[in-house]
């Protein structure tokens, strides 16, 4: 038997999104879908960030042998 209270679906930059909301989870129980949808975007646009960033850094020097 699980706990899952519901999913939360939506798409988001052309990809869909399911945030699994479980009755253990307090917190993330009280919010809104809304609340929960606008939190997993900022996480989503954080991520797509820090990958810029990485994707961006100089390489300073090629590394061939491992």
């Amino acid at each position: 038997m699980t706990d899952l209270d519901r999913i939360v679906k939506f798409d988001y930059k052309g990809k869909h999104y399911e945030v699994p909301v479980f009755k253990h989870q307090r917190r993330r129980m009280s919010r809104t879908d809304e609340e929960i949808i606008d939190i997993k975007k900022t996480c989503i646009d954080r991520v797509d960030a820090f990958m810029e960033q990485l994707n961006n850094l100089p390489v300073e020097e090629e590394i061939d042998d491992w």
